[in-house]
């Protein structure tokens, strides 16, 4: 059993490319952590479909199910278990590409009637540390734009978007060449720009890793507080299923006493 579920999902329809390479990097800085009991699971949109919502109000019927069925359930049930969430996209009209928009209308509007409160506004709170990676052909292409827009995201789920050693996310560019290989290359001649791109990856993985694991940490030892107020529900339910899985397999790791004792009572 993992303690702690990291997702990279690189949102270029390519099979491969710049925006992979650096999201590997990020793979590789989680890892550098050292932390043993970590889960990862690279997710790419190459060959996926995501329709765009259509506001159909159906998900208020389903309990926050999509009637649309495509490849969004996939990923949608990936994001709700993962603890860490890193995005490495390509730059797209000065944003983050479509594919992936239509991913985040859906999640938003499907998981507020989830868990819905009755309250105008009101969102659940997933708590979830986000970590953000965007490339373009350019140095002033959009790059950052896009990781606003992933940052946006993150704070409308109540998720915590976090950085690397850059300020708000890693950012790359390819010097206006298409080649999907080009910041692997760059980075191999030991290009400044391209050797910056990887530091800055490479720290936003391993940042999350520690963030997450003190922000579960916190969460594990306050979980009666959660369970007072419903905006924590996505959380408990993530703790306690994770519970649920151990108590099967025996495996009692990164379960504090508190916890047990508050389960045995």
């Amino acid at each position: 059993m993992k303690e702690l579920h990291l997702l990279a999902i690189s949102a270029s329809p390519r099979v491969k490319g710049n925006s992979n390479f650096l999201l590997e990097r990020a793979v590789y800085g989680a890892k550098e952590t050292g932390k043993e009991n970590l889960g990862i699971e690279l997710y790419s949109f190459h060959g996926k479909r995501f329709a765009a919502c259509r506001q159909c109000y159906g998900c208020d019927k389903t309990q926050g199910e999509c009637t649309i069925k495509d490849d969004f359930q996939e990923l949608r049930d990936k994001w709700l278990i993962a603890d860490i969430i890193v995005y490495s996209v390509p730059v797209y009209h000065m944003s983050i590409p479509g594919q992936l928009k239509c991913f985040f209308d859906r999640l938003g509007q499907s998981l507020s009637k989830r868990y819905p409160s009755g309250r105008r506004g009101e969102q659940p709170f997933h708590l979830k540390i986000v970590g953000n990676i965007a490339q373009g052909m350019d140095l002033f292409a959009g790059q950052e734009h896009a990781i606003r827009e992933l940052i946006n995201h993150s704070l409308l789920m109540n998720c915590v978007p976090i950085t690397g050693n850059t300020y708000i996310g890693g950012g790359g560019w390819t010097i206006g060449s298409r080649d999907t290989t080009k910041i692997e290359s760059m980075a191999e001649k030991r290009d400044p720009a391209a050797l910056l791109s990887i530091s800055a990856a490479e720290s936003i993985g391993k940042r999350a890793v520690q963030l997450a694991l003190i922000l579960k940490t916190g969460c594990r030892e306050h979980l009666d507080l959660l369970k007072r107020e419903w905006v924590f529900q996505p959380i408990v339910e993530r703790l306690d299923k994770e519970d649920a899985e151990r108590t099967e397999t025996g495996d009692c790791y990164g379960i504090s006493q508190n916890h047990l004792d508050d389960k045995q009572a």
